[in-house]
């Protein structure tokens, strides 16, 4: 059994992957916190440009409802699963913040995909899991 387990997502291809890892393991994670990095580098929302109006300023404002909402929908597919599930949404550099939760948070495990949102990215494993799976303290499950 996973105690409690963090999910850093980016909400990208490799996200999805380790999320339908994740809900095939109903039964056997106690707790669940599925995280949304907000980054302060916004050359980073390549990828949700669709789902954001550029011509308004409130990028952040919209970068966060487009998180929750789908952090919402995600919470609800682990609770029908039997999996107690909450999020969180914070902002900062990625590695940084993944850290910084799983430490504070106490938690036994931190899943994460090979490959990030970027286009440099997807070629290889994920800069920041990489290094998530160098820096972390606790057991990293990387999700291929």
């Amino acid at each position: 059994m996973f105690s409690k387990v963090l999910f850093p997502t980016d909400f990208s291809d490799s996200s999805e992957i380790v999320k339908n890892n994740l809900l095939k393991l109903d039964g056997t994670i106690k707790s669940l916190t599925l995280l949304a990095v907000i980054d302060s580098r916004l050359f980073s929302y390549t990828t949700m440009l669709d789902e954001i109006e550029i011509d308004n300023l409130n990028i952040q404002g919209q970068i966060y409802s487009v998180y929750e909402e789908k952090l919402k929908n995600w919470v609800k597919e682990f609770e029908a699963k039997g999996t107690k599930t909450r999020y969180l949404i914070v902002e900062g550099i990625p590695l940084d913040e993944i850290l910084r939760e799983a430490d504070e948070g106490n938690y036994t495990s931190i899943f994460v995909g090979e490959k990030g949102q970027t286009a440099g990215e997807r070629l290889v494993l994920g800069s920041t899991a990489e290094k998530v799976i160098r820096k972390a303290k606790q057991t990293v499950v990387l999700v291929k």
